[in-house]
């Protein structure tokens, strides 16, 4: 029998190849170093949103911006990274 995974999911896991490679690099990338400087996990996607949601509005980084889509997180904040 075989597999066959949604055109999607195949995008998804190629796209995140670089970065789990990434992961592999000596110092902190530039997710964790953003993460790190707003007291957030450097985790899946789904952590850092869990986060964030589970902190009461007043206590959320208000210099932080996040952008949820489809199959993407994107963070920023006012210091540009």
């Amino acid at each position: 029998m075989t597999l066959a995974l949604p055109r999607r999911t195949l995008l998804a896991a190629l796209a995140a190849t670089p970065l789990a490679l990434a992961g592999c690099s000596a110092g902190p990338s530039a997710a964790e170093e953003l993460l790190s400087a707003h007291d957030l996990p450097a985790g899946t996607a789904r952590e850092v949103i869990d986060a964030l949601e589970a902190l009461p509005l007043d206590e959320r980084p208000s210099e932080l911006l996040a952008s949820v889509g489809t199959d993407v997180l994107t963070l920023s904040d006012t210091a540009g990274r």
